[in-house]
């Protein structure tokens, strides 16, 4: 494993926002992006001007669900899955697999605000990325900021499952559109 900058702490610690950023996105693209927890869409969007051919979104809130449906009619490059990320991330990395595909997988989902009694899935979404016969997606994780406090999950847990995806993995960590340092990928 190898960690090319440390996490932030204190003072970088700013406003909740979603994190990826065209520019982000551009600079790891693969030619398929799957975001869980993607609200209205706009990752998704941020994604298709990047470059991305395919999203997919995951999206347990029935209200986002039905306006990212809404706002992606007839897009048939973009496929909105209803429901909890661990429902369908396996499902979906299996299609890219069987289909020989690289994606940039941003795992999101979670309550955005206060976190502490919601469940953060992350630590499924990783197992699960674990379990795919090829492991060679790009992973792409936001709000690091909020690690080992509000989102109950350790940072150095997040590097442990990460390297034990693919020990191949570089993992860097970028400024998001709010704050330094707040987002780590993994890439090979």
């Amino acid at each position: 494993m190898k960690i090319l900058t440390g996490p932030i702490t204190g003072k970088n610690q700013r406003s909740i926002s979603m994190g990826n950023t065209v520019e982000l996105i551009k600079k790891y693209l693969q030619p398929v992006y799957v975001e869980t927890g993607c609200a209205m869409g706009d990752g998704i969007v941020k994604a298709m001007e990047a470059g991305a051919q395919r999203c997919y979104g995951i999206e347990c809130n029935p209200e986002f669900v039905l306006h990212c449906q809404k706002k992606f009619e007839g897009e048939k490059n973009i496929k909105i899955l209803p429901g909890k990320s661990e429902k369908h991330l396996l499902d979906v990395i299996e299609i890219l697999n069987h289909k020989r595909e690289r994606a940039l997988i941003f795992l999101d989902a979670h309550k955005v605000g206060p976190c502490k009694l919601e469940s953060y899935p992350l630590h499924i979404e990783l197992r699960q990325l674990g379990m795919a016969k090829t492991n060679s997606h790009t992973i792409m994780i936001d709000d690091i900021r909020l690690f080992d406090g509000e989102l109950q999950i350790k940072n150095r847990d997040v590097l442990r499952m990460i390297d034990e995806i693919n020990p191949g993995y570089k993992m860097v960590y970028e400024d998001s559109n709010t704050n330094e340092k707040d987002v780590l990928v993994a890439y090979l």
